[in-house]
């Protein structure tokens, strides 16, 4: 189909009359010029038809230009979150994911280790402590990954382990459910890293850190986790 020398108010007209993405994406792919032209149509398509799902693909690998032409095409990297407040069961210093079950670009990309994702989303502002279903954040989806750079990168990038909040009118701290999942999985080389990065940056937090993992790693017999924790000065 040569569409080309039509004017291009009417090729676009004709996009806009096509049932669906894959229409508009054979229409491009047909020559070079008809890739250029159609491209913002393209992702505006997805947007209005799809939800945006290319962004999710684009987090998902590492497609960060692809991300940046869909952002200039109206997508919302905040897609996923709580915009309207943060849920009473958040804890200060995060954010929620909206509605439950809705998986945040941050998450996303630290899940599948895309590193420049979460370079481009910081950039934009995006917050890195998103607590996802009251359980996982991007940290602790790296941790559970065994990502040790992608873990090293989010707390560089200000990843939180704890918060304080109010529980039945009093203040009490609250930290991550899921950092010792790098212990129960016998993960030492994580297990390490994560003592080191507590170390450091949490000291009133490593005691309780090193026990629970103890704990964990206990459960599953991991020796040689056990050894090293108890190193570490971790308590039966």
């Amino acid at each position: 189909m040569f569409l080309l020398p039509l004017p291009v108010e009417l090729i676009f007209q004709i996009v806009e009359c096509f049932d669906t993405e894959g229409d508009a994406s054979a229409l491009s792919r047909t020559n070079r010029a008809s890739y250029d032209l159609l491209l913002d149509k393209r992702y505006k398509f997805n947007l209005r038809h799809r939800g945006g799902a290319a962004l999710v693909w684009a987090a998902k690998h590492g497609q960060v230009k692809v991300m940046k032409e869909l952002v200039n095409a109206g997508a919302d990297l905040d897609v996923a979150l709580d915009k309207h407040g943060d849920h009473p069961h958040t804890p200060p210093g995060f954010i929620s994911n909206h509605p439950p079950g809705a998986q945040p670009l941050m998450t996303i990309a630290a899940e599948a280790g895309q590193e420049s994702v979460i370079d481009y989303l910081q950039e934009m502002g995006q917050h890195c402590n998103v607590y996802v279903d009251r359980e996982w954040t991007p940290l602790t989806k790296a941790i559970e990954k065994g990502n040790i750079s992608m873990v090293q990168k989010l707390f560089a990038n200000g990843a939180k382990i704890t918060s304080h909040m109010i529980a039945r009118d009093r203040p009490t701290r609250w930290r991550l459910p899921k950092l010792k999942v790098a212990a129960s999985n016998g993960d030492l080389n994580m297990v390490r890293v994560l003592t080191e990065n507590i170390t450091e940056r949490y000291p009133d937090e490593r005691q309780e850190f090193l026990d629970e993992c103890l704990d964990a790693a206990g459960i599953y017999n991991h020796r040689h986790i056990i050894k090293y924790l108890r190193s570490q000065g971790a308590r039966d």
